[in-house]
């Protein structure tokens, strides 16, 4: 989980470095936000984890910590993040939609890989299934554990039952995304905060969906998942957004008429 978390900054590093010269930011401010997002992003996304799965950390206070055994909740580091970034932007003086585009454009191929990791780690994992997709988890692992505390399984059993990937679901899905949000950042005349607002609701859309595979402990609202439930919100967000944008230009080509 580890490495492919440090391969994940290192993959968004290469996109900040390539892409933002194109707007006027250079490799020293990719450093620098990268930095800041990286530490913000860790604490935001392990608080998440760790609230979700507080019946076992309240027994375990020492394991909190322990980020390098995985369990991150990506919206955590989401939440945080941003807030971190926009705090950022107005230390160093910079445009925060510009920002925020080059960011939508990096994060999905780093969430990608670190979605490999969740899958090496065996965190959230799927749910229990017999199609061809499935894949058992050794003993020892966190499906194999949480199964056998279930009575699903038996103590003795090698390997836990068949489940989905919903780690690789998800690691494909970004994939997809960051290529569709790759073209978009090469396509002229784009507003400032349009890719951000395009990526809000393509992962939100992506997240809503894979959360219908998993099978780990998470928080719930009625029916729906938390992270469900921010998925629909961060949706409407990008939604409004785009029309907002898409309302501006419209009223700045009749004036210009």
């Amino acid at each position: 989980f580890g490495a492919c978390l440090a391969l994940a900054i290192l993959a968004c590093y290469f996109v900040l470095v390539r892409l933002g010269p194109t707007m006027g930011l250079g490799p020293d401010f990719a450093s620098s936000m990268l930095t800041v997002l990286i530490l913000s992003g860790l604490v935001g996304a392990r608080a998440f984890y760790v609230t979700e799965h507080w019946g076992y950390y309240s027994q375990h206070l020492a394991s909190i910590v322990k980020v390098q055994e995985g369990g991150l909740v990506f919206y955590g580091g989401f939440i945080l993040g941003s807030i971190a970034l926009a705090v950022f932007c107005r230390v160093r003086k910079a445009r925060v939609l510009d920002v925020l585009d080059l960011m939508a454009t990096a994060v999905p191929i780093g969430h990608a890989i670190g979605r490999i990791g969740c899958f090496l780690n065996g965190c959230c994992y799927g749910r229990v299934s017999h199609a061809c997709l499935a894949v058992t988890f050794p003993k020892g692992s966190i499906p194999w554990a949480d199964q056998v505390d279930a009575g699903a399984i038996p103590a003795t059993a090698a390997r836990s039952l068949p489940v989905l990937p919903s780690q690789l679901f998800e690691t494909a899905l970004n994939l997809a995304v960051f290529a569709i949000m790759l073209g978009l950042f090469r396509r002229p005349g784009r507003r400032p905060g349009a890719l951000a607002a395009a990526y809000a609701m393509l992962y939100a859309a992506a997240r809503f969906a894979v959360e219908f595979s998993r099978a780990d402990e998470r928080l719930h609202v009625g029916a729906l998942s938390i992270g469900q439930v921010i998925s629909i919100v961060l949706f409407i967000g990008g939604l409004a957004a785009t029309l907002r944008l898409r309302a501006k230009g419209r009223s700045q080509q009749s004036a210009t008429a």
